[in-house]
């Protein structure tokens, strides 16, 4: 079973992670798929991941390889309307990601809080 999914809604301009667990492994090649994605995209697009079934919370070193994902993001022409939005239910999980990319997140329960979130 892969570690993550990370595939992009061209119809919503969305990039949609789902992550199960994010080694140091996962996170090199997270990252290089991460960055294919992002070709896809068109300005102003926006973001979800889901860690809701992470089976563990990020290590330090996941950390710092993970961190500059959203400078990516920005530089591809992330929306500056909306957040990306995480999809939690693990509050270490969660104070990780605020401490990873500040106020750039969004967080809510369910890909329907989500998707109303990005349409209003």
């Amino acid at each position: 079973m892969s570690a993550y999914t990370i595939n992009y809604d061209e119809k919503r301009n969305l990039i949609i992670v789902v992550a199960d667990r994010l080694d140091e492994n996962a996170a090199a090649s997270y990252i290089k798929d991460f960055e294919d994605i992002l070709e896809k995209v068109k300005p102003g697009f926006s973001g979800i991941t889901d860690v809701r079934k992470a089976k563990s919370v990020l290590s330090q070193e996941v950390v710092t390889l993970l961190s500059p994902t959203m400078q990516l993001a920005l530089n591809r022409g992330l929306s500056t309307d909306k957040k990306w939005v995480y999809l939690s239910d693990n509050p270490i999980f969660t104070m990780q990601l605020n401490r990873m990319f500040r106020n750039q997140v969004e967080y809510k329960e369910t890909y329907e809080e989500a998707y109303t979130y990005f349409s209003s």
